[in-house]
């Protein structure tokens, strides 16, 4: 069945490529795949460190290989993100791009931004400042 362009459609990583993800998660991450026919969006829960670095970069497979003109990747459950996972972002960058696509990083906290910045992550690709705080 065919969704479109205006239905967006939750399913998890596993319903679409369970032999790629090779088993359960670790319990330090939650990840969903949010997809249509132009945006796949990766709702992230959790820690991106050593420990989730190959789950992580499993989803991020998946949902490159939808072709999406966007993925973005949605941190606002993200209580850490480590080397690993910055690693992650930084290698599927050039296969979206290479099929005409982008990346886009949202809902960052303040110290997931600062993080990304000091890495150079922010320069190469879209990544949405956290809001300020209301006082």
């Amino acid at each position: 069945m065919r969704e479109s362009a205006g239905q967006l459609r939750q399913a998890d990583a596993e319903a679409h490529e369970a032999p790629a993800l090779g088993g359960e998660l670790p319990c330090e991450l939650t990840i969903r795949l949010v997809a249509d026919a132009d945006r796949s969006v990766l709702l992230v829960r959790g820690e991106l460190d050593m420990a989730t670095e190959t789950a992580f970069g499993d989803f991020l497979d998946v949902a490159a290989r939808r072709r999406p003109a966007c993925l973005v990747v949605d941190l606002e459950g993200v209580t850490c993100i480590g080397a690993s996972g910055l690693g992650q972002l930084a290698r599927i960058l050039p296969r979206l791009e290479a099929a005409g696509g982008t990346l886009a990083i949202t809902s960052t906290s303040p110290s997931a931004y600062r993080v990304l910045d000091v890495a150079g992550l922010t320069t190469c690709m879209h990544v949405e400042p956290p809001t300020p705080e209301e006082p």
